[in-house]
């Protein structure tokens, strides 16, 4: 059997000049599926009726501390399920500036062990 080399295909799917999906490095892979657990929502993914956390649900909430404090809770039961084995979570920070929210993962890649964090704003 031929050793296949694994390729991640990046977020969105996108072709280039040469008709073949572009890939994604391991580091924006993982960021592009933290990205995809926040930003889907429940119900939408057909035979994954519970995956996402579908943050953009809030885009008209007032930022309250209510509502920092239920985002941040959604978003690491969220990403700790989905993809606690392919990273550590290590902190889900949620923050308001004026009529945006923010929210800052930092997540350890089980594949590197190396930190890394993002930040999504909303």
């Amino acid at each position: 059997m031929k050793n296949v080399e694994r390729r991640d295909v990046a977020f969105p799917m996108r072709r280039d000049d040469t008709g073949r999906f572009v890939d994604a490095n391991p580091d924006e892979h993982l960021r592009d599926m933290i990205a995809q657990v926040l930003f889907t929502l429940p119900g939408e993914r057909l035979n994954l009726p519970d995956f996402g956390a579908g943050v953009q649900r809030l885009v008209f909430a007032p930022v309250s501390a209510d509502v920092l404090q239920t985002v941040r809770f959604v978003v690491q039961a969220q990403l700790q399920r989905w993809l606690g084995e392919v990273m550590r979570l290590e902190l889900v920070n949620v923050s308001g500036v004026d009529s945006r929210l923010y929210i800052e993962v930092s997540y350890v890649p089980v594949a590197t062990q190396e930190r890394r964090e993002a930040r999504f704003p909303l």
